[in-house]
């Protein structure tokens, strides 16, 4: 089945077009050099917790920029911060791209403070 150009993905590691299997609806990337990108499907939602430095901040980050490079929506919701506090670790992780990825609407970050701040977030 040949995918339209508007419906291509890219692998964020390579660049190159990435494959997609129909049964499992899911792009992956066919030079086995993005090996979770299998795992992660078009629409979910993911809750992450754990104890202080164990990595969740920098993997979600690197899931963040990975469907971001591959033009697909994100919303993240901070409970414990403001936005501007998650804007700069994911901002370099999508190498300075996250304002522009804010201002087409890709990218949306919202937090619990802002509002009772009366800050613009």
């Amino acid at each position: 089945m040949q995918i339209s150009p508007s419906h291509q993905r890219t692998c964020p590691l390579c660049g190159d077009i990435a494959a997609y299997d129909e049964l499992a609806d899911l792009y992956y990337c066919g030079h086995g050099c993005d090996s979770f990108a299998p795992l992660m499907p078009d629409v979910y939602t993911l809750m992450c917790f754990g104890p202080s430095g164990v990595g969740k901040t920098p993997e979600l980050n690197a899931m963040c920029d990975f469907y971001l490079r591959n033009r697909r929506p994100i919303v993240v919701l901070g409970f414990d911060d403001l936005t501007s506090s998650i804007r700069k670790p994911l901002n370099a992780y999508c190498q300075e791209r996250l304002p522009e990825y804010e201002a087409s609407g890709l990218a949306t970050l919202v937090d619990c403070y802002s509002s009772l701040a009366g800050v613009a977030e």
